[in-house]
């Protein structure tokens, strides 16, 4: 909720990010980790900042609700679920051919030491370096 209110400057009430399980009331259903930015109500900054001038580009590198996202330049953490229950480390990037250059140049998004008790500093220092990469090829 606090990423979706420094992007939006609105409350979690306006922007209607809570928490991260969503209980879809149409399926009777909670689902964790949702990441599409129609999830997020409001404008974002980004938006404004191009509503007001046409000379301007956008990049979001990892935060979160970037799925769909209006910005030139998306890279976000996306794992390959596979048929036989299998997680692959991955990443949504836009545009596609970003992608292969990232992982080309750092390897694979290192996703299982993003979070949780196998966290620790190799996921910070991939996205440190795509964001640095972004910013010298896409500014």
């Amino acid at each position: 909720s606090v990423q979706a209110t420094m992007t939006t400057g609105l409350s979690p009430a306006e922007h209607g990010i809570v928490g991260n399980g969503w209980y879809f009331r149409e399926l009777g259903d909670v689902y964790l980790w949702r990441q599409h930015a129609r999830l997020v109500e409001g404008e974002k900054l980004w938006e404004a900042a191009r509503r007001a001038s046409r000379e301007y580009s956008s990049a979001n590198v990892c935060w979160w609700y970037a799925m769909g996202m209006t910005t030139d330049v998306t890279v976000t953490p996306r794992p390959i679920y596979h048929a036989d229950g299998r997680k692959s480390p991955d990443a949504y990037v836009r545009p596609p051919a970003l992608h292969d250059d990232l992982v080309g140049r750092f390897g694979e998004f290192p996703l299982f030491t993003y979070w949780g008790p196998t966290a620790d500093i190799s996921s910070s220092r991939w996205i440190v370096d795509a964001t640095r990469h972004v910013l010298r090829t896409h500014a």
